[in-house]
């Protein structure tokens, strides 16, 4: 009864193998197709940050500039100009948010840039409240304070993935 058995198993136990080993070998193919992907997630995920950025600093500047100019001469317009840029600091975030970073001081970094211009942009939502021209100027130190932080946070985040380090430009 023995003998009868081994016969019946082994049919089994061989098709048991050749399911294992096509396994093996298809897991084998893919972990070899992921090392080059893997290994350029780097470089992809620096390239979105960029994509990100850029638009994000071209739009910053223009707005730093008009609200620079018009908190000296009409609140109406300064208020304008801080929501814009309130709208352009959150579309940036979003993005970065969006940009899957692999777990690395990259990813903390980018996290810590996120965080910090979401208090920036507190601050720019405190500042359009204001009801004078004076009230909204009392906010320029810490503007500039909340500004140098980002900057900051930005540097870091560019250097973690391997970017050069921007001049004149928040992110």
């Amino acid at each position: 009864m023995s003998e009868a058995y081994a016969d019946r198993a082994s049919p089994v136990a061989s098709t048991g193998f050749w399911i294992l080993a096509a396994t093996s070998l298809v897991a084998l193919i893919l972990v070899i197709l992921a090392i080059p992907y893997y290994a350029g997630q780097g470089k992809r995920v620096a390239s979105l940050y960029t994509a990100v950025a850029a638009p994000a600093n071209q739009a910053l500047t223009a707005e730093v500039k008009a609200y620079n100019h018009d908190q000296l001469t009409s609140l109406a317009r300064a208020k304008a100009d801080l929501a814009k840029l309130v709208k352009t600091d959150t579309k940036f975030d979003a993005g970065i948010i969006a940009v899957a970073f692999h777990p690395s001081a990259a990813s903390h970094s980018a996290a810590r840039l996120v965080n910090a211009d979401l208090s920036r942009i507190k601050l720019f939502e405190q500042q359009e409240k204001a009801k004078t021209l004076r009230k909204l100027q009392s906010f320029d130190k810490r503007d500039q304070a909340a500004n140098a932080v980002v900057e900051a946070q930005a540097q870091q985040t560019r250097t973690a993935l391997g970017l050069p380090p921007t001049s004149g430009q928040q992110f």
